[in-house]
């Protein structure tokens, strides 16, 4: 994600997923980032993942963020 796009959404998306009140919302939106996520080809989902863990402020969404990094190197191999 050159442009700056993709992580601007993902940035307003992890916003509403983390002030949500509504549990089963808060669930269906991390399921829908990480759908979202597989979207991009293995260079940008890495560069969108690096983007979103540097600039993560909500530590709960970054320990998500490194489960999903984990994730991708072990499907890389």
């Amino acid at each position: 994600p050159s442009d700056g796009l993709f992580f601007f959404f993902t940035q307003y998306f992890i916003y509403f997923m983390v002030n949500c009140p509504i549990e089963t919302t808060r669930t269906r939106s991390f399921r829908l980032l990480n759908a979202y996520i597989t979207k991009f080809k293995d260079t940008s989902r890495f560069a969108l993942l690096k983007m979103m863990l540097i600039s993560s402020s909500y530590p709960s969404v970054t320990g998500l963020l490194i489960h999903r990094v984990k994730q991708e190197v072990e499907w890389s191999w």
